[in-house]
C-alpha cells in the first residue's frame, strides 16, 4: 500500500462514525399491565421498539404492526452493557439500553435514577 492511501484510510477512520450511530437498534419488550412509553399507554403484552441512531423518534410495534413513534433523546452510558436493558419505574419506560452500546435512549418527562 503506499504511504498517501494508508494516509487516507487513517485520516477518514479518525471522522468515522461511532458503532451506535451506524444503524438502527431494537429491543423487545413485554408488560404484564399498562404502561407507558413517552406520551403513550401500552396495553398488556409484548411489543417491539425501534430507533434509528441520533434520531429522536422511536417506534413501538406490536404484533408487527407500528403503533406509535414516540420523542426520545440519547445519553451516554459510562460503560457499555452486555446485554439489552429496558428500565421501568412505575410503569413507565424510562431508559432503554442497548447490548453493546454505549448510548441508551430516554424519554422526556421522566425523572432519571
Amino acid at each position: 500500500m503506499s504511504n498517501r492511501l494508508i494516509a487516507v484510510l487513517a485520516l477518514a477512520s479518525l471522522f468515522a462514525l461511532p458503532a451506535w450511530a451506524a444503524g438502527n437498534e431494537s429491543a423487545r419488550l413485554f408488560v404484564t399491565q399498562p404502561s407507558r412509553i413517552g406520551t403513550v399507554v401500552l396495553k398488556p403484552g409484548s411489543y417491539r421498539i425501534k430507533a434509528r441512531s441520533r434520531q429522536s423518534q422511536v417506534t413501538v410495534y406490536r404484533h408487527g404492526r407500528r403503533i406509535a413513534t414516540v420523542t426520545a433523546a440519547w445519553k451516554r452510558l459510562p460503560r457499555r452493557p452486555q446485554r439489552t436493558e429496558i428500565l421501568l419505574s412505575h410503569n413507565r419506560v424510562q431508559q432503554v439500553r442497548f447490548g453493546g452500546q454505549l448510548m441508551a435512549l430516554t424519554f422526556p418527562g421522566v425523572k432519571q435514577g
